[in-house]
Order: C-alpha cells, then sequence, then structure tokens
C-alpha cells in the first residue's frame, strides 16, 4: 500500500504555543487554590468520589483544516531500507515497536507475525538499527499473548534497577500482561496479567516525581460492546518501575475506539502534551493538556490537519525540536481506507510483508540516535 506520511519537525516555542497554552482563568493561581482546598473541605463524601471527567464537546473553532507543512513519502525510498524480517505471500511481519538501550546504539524490536498476532517476535541491533539479529528465542508464554500489538519500554525503578518491558494486550479489548528482563533479553520473567483493560499495550510510560512514579497510558471500550458509543482514555500508576499498576483511572472521553493515546512533555517540563488518534474519521485528531504532572487532563480539543493521523510518536532532538510521526489517514471513511488498500495490488508482494526500517509507516517507533540518525521502524 502506498500511502503518504507527515514527518514533522516542530519548534516547541511557537508552532506547539496554541497547543500548551493553559486556559485563562479568571483567578490567580493563589486564589484558585483556595477555593479548590474550601471546597474539598465542605463537599460531602459523595461528592467527593464523584469526578468529572473531561469529554470531547465537537468541532474545534479556528482550527487548521488544510495540512500547512511539506510532507514526506518515504514508502519507495529503498536506500534507506534495512529488511529485519522478511515475510512471504501467506505471512508478514507487523506491528512492531522498538526500544533504545542507554548506550544509544543497542535496540530491541518486538512483533507479531500476520494482524496482531501473537506476542513476538524479538530482535536485537547493537549498531543502532544499521543490522539485526535473526529473531531471538523467547519464552512460551509468549505465545499464549494472542491478538495484541507489542510494546517495549526500558524502565527504571526508585532503587536505580533498570529493566526491559514487554507489554501486549490479549485480544481487544484484552488483559494487559507484562514480562521483564534485567540481562538485555537473554532470560525473561514469566508472563504477567497486570489487571488493567486496554485497547492496546500503552505506547507512552513517563516518569514523574524524581523517578518514584511511571505512568501509563491506554484506552478501552466496554468489553461487552464493541460499538461503545463512549470509549476512554484511562491511565494507572506504578510505584516499584512498573512491576505492578494501580487499576485504571479514567481521564478523557472520547468519539471512538484505538485513541492509541501519545503522551510528551514539553521543553520546560510544565506541560504534558496527549494526542489522540480519532478514529470515527468524523473529525481530526485530539489533544489534551496537563500541567499537574498527569493528575488532571483538559477537554480533548482538535489537532491542526498536519498533526491529524494515526498512532502518533513523538521524540524531542537536541536542538529542542519535537519531531513527531505519524500515519496519514485521519480524515479517511472507512470505504476510502478500503479502496486505497485494494488499489494496491503490490501488498501481495513478499517485500510488502517485511518488516523494515523506515518502510510504511504503520506503527511507527520512532528514535533520534547519538549519530544524529532518525531510526523509524514499521511494516
Amino acid at each position: 500500500m502506498k500511502a503518504t506520511y507527515a514527518v514533522a519537525c516542530l519548534f516547541f516555542k511557537s508552532a506547539w504555543q496554541s497547543v500548551l497554552q493553559p486556559p485563562s482563568n479568571q483567578f490567580s493561581r493563589l486564589s484558585t487554590l483556595r477555593w479548590g482546598l474550601t471546597a474539598l473541605l465542605l463537599a460531602p463524601p459523595a461528592a467527593l468520589a464523584a469526578e468529572v471527567v473531561p469529554s470531547y464537546t465537537g468541532p474545534t473553532a479556528g482550527m487548521l483544516r488544510a495540512i500547512s507543512i511539506p510532507t514526506v513519502d518515504i514508502s519507495g525510498d529503498t536506500r534507506r531500507h534495512v529488511v529485519i524480517a522478511r515475510g512471504t505471500e501467506m505471512h508478514y511481519h507487523g506491528h512492531c515497536d522498538t526500544v533504545l538501550m542507554a548506550d544509544g546504539k543497542t535496540m530491541f524490536t518486538a512483533w507479531s507475525v500476520n494482524h496482531a498476532g501473537h506476542l513476538g517476535p524479538l530482535a536485537r541491533s547493537d549498531d543502532g538499527g544499521l543490522t539485526w539479529s535473526v529473531p531471538l528465542a523467547t519464552p512460551p508464554d509468549w505465545k499464549q499473548v494472542i491478538k495484541t500489538t507489542p510494546v517495549l519500554h526500558r524502565l527504571t525503578d526508585p532503587q536505580g534497577i533498570e529493566r526491559l518491558f514487554i507489554f501486549g494486550g490479549c485480544d481487544f479489548p484484552g488483559n494487559l500482561r507484562s514480562a521483564f528482563s534485567t540481562d538485555l533479553g537473554k532470560t525473561w520473567s514469566p508472563m504477567t496479567e497486570l489487571g488493567l483493560v486496554g485497547e492496546v499495550a500503552p505506547k507512552s510510560i513517563l516518569a514523574f516525581d524524581g523517578g518514584k512514579r511511571l505512568v501509563m497510558w491506554s484506552d478501552r471500550r466496554d468489553p461487552k460492546n464493541a460499538k461503545d458509543l463512549h470509549p476512554v482514555v484511562w491511565q494507572s500508576e506504578s510505584l516499584d518501575g512498573g512491576l505492578t499498576w494501580s487499576k485504571e483511572r479514567v481521564i478523557l472521553v472520547v468519539p471512538g475506539q484505538w485513541a492509541q493515546p501519545s503522551v510528551t512533555r514539553s521543553d520546560d517540563g510544565k506541560h504534558l502534551v496527549m494526542l489522540l488518534r480519532e478514529n470515527t474519521r468524523q473529525h481530526h485528531s485530539l489533544y489534551s493538556v496537563s500541567t499537574d504532572d498527569a493528575r488532571t487532563w483538559s477537554e480533548p480539543k482538535e489537532l491542526p490537519a498536519a498533526l491529524t493521523g494515526d498512532r502518533h510518536v513523538i521524540k524531542r532532538e537536541q536542538s529542542l525540536r519535537a519531531c513527531l510521526i505519524e500515519k496519514l489517514s485521519g480524515m479517511q471513511s472507512r470505504a476510502e481506507e478500503k479502496k486505497e488498500r485494494e488499489s494496491h495490488p503490490r501488498l501481495t508482494h513478499p517485500e510488502a510483508h517485511s518488516l523494515t526500517a523506515l518502510r510504511q509507516i504503520h506503527h511507527p517507533p520512532l528514535h533520534l540516535l547519538k549519530s544524529r540518525r532518525t531510526l523509524i521502524t514499521s511494516h
């Protein structure tokens, strides 16, 4: 399938200014804090338990409806491609994720065989993605995590112990599971259920409070209703470096499932920006902002057309710019997406089913390497 994808490098202080600007308030911060404490003391227990969850309320006035930045089609630039796992006409390798280790060059990638297959395989690179190993041996219990899209995270606990985690969900939406390694993938812990239900495993996990608190984000719908009209975005916290997680806390209500939240910090560390897929194809992609380290979130608003797409991934490079990559399918209808897939018969070619670095961007993990190379892994 040939498609067009956007790789947008944006200055936080300019292009993101309208997104990051906190809403105006008629009270000063001190007055707001005093009012909040008073309300907290006077509120009955039932009121304290009822948390108002921000919800998307409709189109955002004044948002750019046309793409205003250059777009780059990299699907045919084979000079940049490194094939990690070559597919066949019967099977393809996809839904990949990658993680960059602390040395800035060791990487792991995990993927599934066929669409949302079982968790794994896994491969390793020791040179920043230029070459890759054959698929590594993985524990048998990985194959029990089915209908999943794996994600990899390098997480550190409050005692400074670093672990390589793999997460996956079982069915959609399903119970999230994880396993970890403390020896660079040579051995793994048993796959453990986390007690969380999500459409997909968390693409974003960030550390807070000096590394004492980790927060993950995912989304879900009613497990018994595939056409649930009120899907939600939730977050969960870990105080032990990702070994255990708190119960999901719903933070946003969104128009459709597969919100796939991606979260990043502003360059001054004072804001968090969450980008969200909008899967009904009736609106632009959405964003929400937190100014209190993920404790509360603003009402979801639409993004500009240039940032409307699926599976957003954001990284910051040394010049304090944000590099964002996404699949541009944002406002296509289901019929248009089906027509586009059917109009490109090279999907049946073995090369189109291969897992590559810098190929078609369907689930695009993104890394900015010390060599100032940008690595995108996709299928």
